[in-house]
């Protein structure tokens, strides 16, 4: 969630330990809203007073923006994310700020990142069955000693979402709450070493249609009336077509067919 705050040049460069950036949102800047929040400054920050956090794979988990890539790209970063327009914004940033598409990986949620991951920042969605989806997949790609920890505005921040921390990944902490954002900090454990992947929402549409989610997709467990109203508009095909949106030409992406990284 982004913050209001005077639209003066310097008061919008994102200003934290690892540097200054200038961060727009995407695919249109706001003049008075920031392409970053509270709950980015303040893991930065914590980052930067750990001694020698998590030397390796560094991963950020749906940063919006790119404000936490860009940070972090002398680590060259992993970002995963199910966003298309996240994909653009981080390239869009990249350019801005002078780095190199190579910087930043960009890993689609189709996919999972390349471990096994040291330092692992993620920024908690609002919905739970993502960000299940999320941990129970991250769970096999960590080292045994790997870093994590999430943010968040404290209004997403709820028991159920500290559950989910010690399902998947082990004993978990939250931090004080500052400028409305908390830190969530598990520890790794041994014990969630094998976690069984949520299951797959299904349901069957009153034309027969039997539809799988999984937990990123917007009401994955019921057809919402605005998909209703599209699949009565819908033509229906023999052949079978797919669509596939165009991605940036600067930022890294993995490759589905080999999963190395490529520029697309």
């Amino acid at each position: 969630m982004a913050s209001e705050q005077d639209p003066q040049q310097d008061d919008r460069q994102f200003e934290v330990p690892q540097g200054s950036f200038d961060i727009q949102r995407y695919p249109a800047p706001e003049p008075n809203l920031l392409g970053w929040d509270s709950a980015d400054e303040y893991v930065l920050n914590w980052l930067s007073e750990q001694d020698g956090a998590a030397d390796g794979k560094v991963c950020v988990i749906n940063d919006r923006f790119g404000a936490l890539a860009i940070a972090l790209a002398g680590r060259r970063p992993q970002s995963w994310s199910d966003s298309h327009l996240a994909q653009r914004g981080l390239s869009a940033n990249l350019e801005r700020n002078g780095l190199d598409g190579d910087d930043v990986t960009f890993v689609p949620s189709s996919f999972v990142p390349e471990g096994p991951l040291k330092l692992v920042i993620l920024k908690i969605p609002k919905a739970l069955a993502e960000l299940e989806d999320q941990l129970a997949r991250l769970r096999p790609q960590l080292a045994d000693d790997a870093v994590i920890v999430a943010a968040g505005m404290t209004k997403h921040v709820h028991t159920s979402t500290i559950e989910l921390f010690e399902k998947y990944i082990g004993p978990t902490s939250t931090s004080l709450a500052k400028k409305k954002a908390r830190l969530i900090i598990p520890v790794v454990s041994s014990e969630t070493a094998d976690p069984a992947v949520p299951e797959l929402a299904e349901y069957t549409t009153a034309e027969g249609l039997t539809i799988r989610a999984h937990g990123p997709v917007f009401s994955h467990e019921s057809l919402d009336s605005g998909t209703r109203l599209l699949l009565d508009s819908i033509p229906v095909f023999s052949g079978g077509e797919a669509a596939s949106s165009s991605l940036s030409p600067t930022t890294r992406m993995r490759n589905p067919s080999n999963g190395k990284s490529t520029k697309s």
